[in-house]
């Protein structure tokens, strides 16, 4: 196979670049640099102005030197050609760089009997109000509340049809849930049964601008309960509501045991007093009457 090759230029002897080494000399107040050496530097000056802003200079008859020098300025580093370098940061503006927004303003507290006192004007409060008036307030009922993940994937594969559904940890178990839709809102409030996450028992209700954090746990509760052995006869709606009351307070029937689609067994959600929850018989006896 032929293979081009292609000789490199010859460089004409009278051409050859010079192999000595490049020196800088700063002029001493008595020395000045010669007109040729101005003459190189004011090309080079011209040659990366061009470069750096896109321009086209004439090197033939290049601007003057001085007024090139602010343009120069304004484009290289701090501390070149004798631009000062730009104030350092402030403190505040150090801090508030990683902030989202710098929209925050000072409003001085007021000093009473020694205290420190913040006030504000009711449009504040009336603000905040509305901001959270679309949420709902739940805890975690027995033990520690699931992971924050799982609590944000379930709601919102139970309630974000409508709208996203944003989580707010608030400590002991207790979360703010955001929900966009009030028709989604009111029917989560009017459903009796109870919401679970990870097998945890999430206990709801309207947030308000009053509501106590500490009284947020319920007296009562409402929980599904698996029966078995359930006579064929009383396998329906007010035969297994009978059932369920030597536990608590029946409320509604999963949708397989309505649909009578398997009668092994029968699921039943029950409202429940908490302080007797650990209490709860695990059978009785069922008779007809006479």
């Amino acid at each position: 196979m032929a293979r081009s090759h292609r000789k490199s230029p010859t460089i004409p002897s009278s051409q050859s670049p010079s192999h000595s080494p490049i020196t800088c000399q700063t002029p001493s107040a008595t020395s000045f640099p010669s007109s040729s050496s101005v003459e190189v530097l004011h090309s080079k000056l011209a040659t990366e102005v061009m470069r750096l802003t896109g321009s086209s200079p004439s090197v033939a008859n290049p601007p003057p030197l001085d007024s090139m020098l602010p343009t120069i300025s304004t484009i290289l580093p701090a501390g070149i050609l004798g631009a000062k370098p730009s104030a350092s940061p402030s403190w505040a503006d150090a801090v508030a760089a990683d902030s989202v927004t710098r929209n925050l303003s000072y409003h001085p507290p007021e000093l009473r009997d020694g205290k420190l006192v913040v006030k504000w004007p009711r449009s504040v409060h009336e603000e905040g109000i509305k901001s959270w008036e679309d949420c709902l307030v739940g805890v975690f009922i027995g033990g520690s509340s699931p992971n924050y993940g799982d609590i944000v994937h379930t709601m919102n594969m139970l309630w974000g049809r409508k709208g996203k559904i944003l989580v707010t940890g608030m400590g002991n178990n207790t979360y703010l849930f955001k929900v966009p839709d009030s028709i989604t809102r009111d029917w989560i409030l009017r459903s009796k049964v109870p919401w679970h996450v990870n097998h945890k028992t999430l206990h709801l209700q309207q947030w308000k601008p009053d509501i106590e954090l500490t009284n947020l746990k319920p007296s009562k509760m409402p929980i599904w309960i698996k029966v078995w052995n359930v006579p064929i006869t009383l396998y329906t709606k007010q035969g297994l509501g009978y059932i369920a009351s030597a536990i608590g307070i029946p409320i509604s029937l999963d949708k397989a045991t309505e649909l009578r689609t398997n009668v092994n067994f029968a699921q039943i959600c029950v409202e429940v007093d908490l302080d007797k929850i650990h209490q709860l018989p695990e059978s009785a006896f069922v008779e007809a009457e006479n």
